[in-house]
């Protein structure tokens, strides 16, 4: 059961976490044109344009999660304060059941079945679990932003329907694929190369939000590792707002840490 919570905590929230591949937004529009050939600066100053710059992001989120061995469904609460937290709260009819609060520098977690609890360092969590990504990284998944380092050397191709640009930021590797016609990434993948860990993302259903920017209602998360499916996680997000709200997070006495 320890080892389900952890997965849910963490994989399940890489994305949620927090960054993807969902059927619906993997298909072609019939006649189709042929990709524009804009030039790479062009373009990726056009997703840097469209990212959006929130200081506080709040959701409600549906989430279904499926490893092969357990499908689990469940509500998730999400409060975001740029660059300082991330805080989740999960309920199953009702009920919450875990609650977790992640720092740019460390990690907390509760299991409130279980009456346990996770304390760690961000980065050792990261090198315990191997996850390909950073604290600002999940930040710009969560957000549904590019997550190309505008400021490093990156490769941009021309592809039959779409741009691909990718990065090397070693050991990760980053891929993402630009819709050609609105100009804004519908599938990002975080490869470890150390690792072999792999979370790709998929964003479907853009609705207008603030800043008239559109914001991916719905995420798939893929996460692998040697070319192995690990965990399938989807999201479906509403009532997303803004405002400041407070993140409550305090470990009860009686509950035990769990190494």
């Amino acid at each position: 059961m320890i080892s389900k919570f952890r997965n849910l905590s963490i994989l399940g929230f890489l994305i949620l976490v927090t960054p993807f591949i969902a059927c619906n937004s993997a298909k072609r529009l019939s006649g189709e044109k042929k990709v524009k050939e804009r030039s790479a600066d062009y373009v990726v100053k056009q997703l840097t344009e469209k990212k959006f710059q929130v200081d506080d992001f709040n959701a409600r989120a549906k989430v279904k999660y499926d490893d092969g061995d357990q499908r689990i469904s469940f509500v998730a609460q999400l409060r975001m304060k740029k660059s300082q937290y991330i805080w989740i709260s999960a309920s199953f009819l009702s009920y919450e059941v875990a609650r977790i609060l992640i720092r740019p520098d460390s990690i907390f977690a509760i299991n409130r079945l279980e009456k346990s609890f996770v304390s760690d360092s961000y980065d050792n969590f990261n090198q315990s679990y191997e996850i390909p990504a950073s604290y600002n990284q999940l930040e710009q998944l969560l957000l549904g932003n590019s997550i190309i380092d505008d400021q490093r050397p990156y490769d941009f191709q021309f592809q039959t329907d779409h741009y691909l640009i990718s990065q090397n930021l070693e050991p990760i590797h980053l891929s993402e694929r630009i819709n050609s016609q609105e100009l804004r990434a519908d599938k990002i993948e975080v490869t470890d190369e150390e690792s072999h860990y792999r979370v790709s993302a998929q964003y479907d259903d853009f609705r207008n939000w603030i800043q008239s920017k559109e914001f991916s209602y719905f995420r798939q998360y893929i996460i692998e590792k040697d070319d192995i499916h690990l965990a399938n996680i989807q999201l479906n997000f509403s009532d997303i707002d803004t405002n400041e709200k407070k993140a409550p997070f305090e470990i009860p006495k009686h509950y035990e840490r769990m190494d």
